[in-house]
């Protein structure tokens, strides 16, 4: 299965078992559960960046 690299953005492939994450273009590894809770954070930043812009814009 495909994923996404959290260090580079790159296309990373999680292994058969859904228990390794890695990506070949920069060797990013993790298990798949650190994967998840990495991917979790990196999605609440961009949710709480996009909150506080629109804060600033008055919407």
């Amino acid at each position: 299965m495909k994923a996404k690299c959290p260090k580079c953005r790159n296309e990373a492939v999680v292994d058969e078992e859904m228990t390794k994450v890695g990506c070949s273009h920069c060797g990013f590894s993790s298990s798949y559960e650190s994967y998840l809770e990495t991917m979790k954070g990196i999605a609440q930043n961009m949710s709480d960046d996009y909150q506080a812009n629109l804060d600033k814009s008055g919407f």
